[in-house]
């Protein structure tokens, strides 16, 4: 196909493709946010604005709440409040053939978690049965006593042996009356003599076994199987409670926390695993009992006592406060963290919590220690002859806001207390650049509550 050469000039008065700057600057910034995260810089940090035609993109913030004088603030993390969480074990062990829930899932007392393979349990409880049954006849064989043909038979016996002794004896006395008159031998009539002896014996053995036979058991047979009985009786209710104890029950109400074991895997009862008690299935929790853990700086625990009240908020759910009291202080602190751990007791629950969500904690009320004031980041900071300031973004313009600045901040730490000048609260501009200018309209900011970027 031949290509018209003419088709391809440029009219002179045709006008020049419009630049798509605007495409840049959103690709400049994408490249920034994503610098940003490579940096480790917050979430809330990173929030990147496009700028409607004739404003300036920034990025922005919320400052957490004001403190009250005296009050300062922690990180930590919502947990169940003791004695949760709740480690519900299997009380036999076998093979998990079901698993009835999951995690978040609300259970009620009674309510099956899991299911183990039955059919061992099955096994077992049958032999027992017939352990039992085999004791409970000979037990009542023994209470019942003789029948009468072991007496008759026994009687018999015992007269067949008296009919044998009589001739015995009557045999040996003719021996000795011969024997004096030299009739029979000596050996003849010892002989004699000696079978009358032997058939006295059994005609008393045939006696005494009829006597036993009449008699019936010993007390001491009887007790013995009785005894037998009785533990063929506990191996059964052991062997039933066995096989119920296949169902794996909630012991009661709760959320599920965590499943530990899957299908087909075995639970053993002496074996734990990762911290685990033997035999662990899964962990329950109230979601109405919980509590924050807080690692305060050594410098504030003096500060805090059980009792003291305190403010919870969620990174989750900024927009509530979570009124708290501490509940217990570790009795050792973390020496590589220069930390002591706190707990504080969460007076009132919602919906949104739930435990491993992060928390910032504020403590009332006390003096001294970690300043009062709204924390700042040092990136929102500017300072120039009146001194410093913060750009604060309202109505879709930004204002300067001149602010009273505490003491400058440890090596490390990135954020600085507000002592005037700013409530908490107000969307400030992070990195504001060199010729950004009071009233300058910007992009309307949507970004989280911080209260700094901490330490």
């Amino acid at each position: 196909m031949g290509v018209n050469v003419e088709d391809l000039r440029i009219p002179r008065d045709a006008s020049p493709a419009p630049r798509r700057t605007g495409l840049w600057v959103a690709l400049g910034l994408a490249l920034a946010a994503g610098a940003g995260a490579a940096l480790g810089i917050p979430p809330l940090l990173r929030h990147a604005h496009w700028s409607s035609e004739g404003s300036r993109p920034v990025r922005t913030a919320v400052l957490a709440s004001r403190a009250a004088p005296g009050e300062f603030a922690a990180g930590g993390w919502i947990e169940p409040a003791p004695p949760a969480p709740i480690v519900v074990s299997a009380r036999v062990a076998g093979t998990v053939i079901e698993l009835t829930v999951l995690p978040g899932e609300r259970v009620e007392e009674g309510a099956v978690l899991a299911r183990l393979d039955a059919r061992p349990l099955m096994l077992a409880r049958a032999e027992v049965d017939a352990r039992l049954r085999v004791a409970t006849a000979r037990l009542a064989t023994l209470q019942a006593g003789p029948r009468r043909e072991e007496v008759a038979a026994a009687a018999a016996a015992l007269g067949e042996a008296e009919a044998v002794a009589r001739r015995s004896r009557g045999a040996a006395e003719r021996a000795r009356a011969l024997r004096e008159s030299d009739a029979v031998s000596a050996a003849d009539a010892e002989r004699a003599e000696a079978e009358a002896a032997g058939t006295e014996a059994a005609r008393a053995a045939a006696a005494a076994r009829l006597d036993l036979v009449r008699a019936g058991p010993r007390p001491e047979e009887l007790a013995e199987a009785q005894a037998e009985v009785d533990l063929a009786r506990a191996a059964l209710f052991r062997a039933d409670a066995d096989l119920a104890w296949a169902d794996v029950l909630a012991p009661c109400g709760g959320v599920v926390l965590e499943r530990y074991v899957r299908l087909g895997e075995t639970v053993s009862l002496s074996v734990a695993h990762e911290n685990r008690p033997p035999g662990a299935v899964l962990s329950l929790y109230d979601p109405a009992a919980l509590q924050v853990r807080v690692d305060l700086p050594q410098s504030d625990a003096a500060r805090v006592a059980v009792g003291r009240e305190a403010r919870v908020t969620l990174e989750a759910d900024p927009g509530r406060t979570y009124p708290g009291r501490v509940a217990r202080l570790d009795p050792l602190a973390d020496l590589a963290k220069n930390t002591v751990r706190a707990r504080v007791a969460l007076l009132e629950t919602g919906p949104a919590l739930r435990p491993d969500l992060a928390a910032r904690v504020a403590f009332s009320g006390g003096d001294g220690g970690t300043e009062a004031g709204v924390r700042v980041p040092l990136r929102c900071v500017v300072r120039g002859a009146d001194g410093a300031a913060v750009y604060v973004v309202a109505g879709g313009r930004v204002r300067r806001t001149a602010v009273t600045l505490g003491p400058d901040p440890p090596p490390g730490v990135r954020d600085v207390p507000a002592l005037s000048g700013l409530g908490g609260g107000e969307t400030v501009v992070l990195d504001p650049p060199a010729d950004l200018r009071d009233g300058e309209p910007v992009a309307a900011p949507v970004a989280g509550p911080v209260a700094g970027e901490g330490r």
